[in-house]
């Protein structure tokens, strides 16, 4: 009869077996950081991007209400009263 045996047998494999799940472990973390990373900076790629929009409109107004200030100006000036 074979005696029961608490410890499993000593072949490295459970070392090993705890080893790799221990480092699945730590990538699954440093990607869901690097992921949460990424997403952080999309969204503030898109913050930049919509800023630089709204930059870019208002420059196009004043740059359009300029010429149209001045020409209203001259017409004041120079109308025959």
């Amino acid at each position: 009869m074979t005696p029961i045996i608490d410890e499993p047998p000593k072949n490295g494999w459970n070392e090993w077996a705890k080893y790799v799940l221990e480092t699945l472990k730590e990538l699954k973390e440093k990607g869901d950081n690097r992921e949460h990373l990424l997403n952080k900076l999309i969204v503030d790629i898109r913050v930049m991007q919509t800023r630089m929009t709204m930059k870019a409109a208002l420059s196009g107004a004043l740059a359009s209400a300029i010429p149209v200030a001045i020409g209203l100006i001259i017409w004041l000036i120079t109308r025959n009263p």
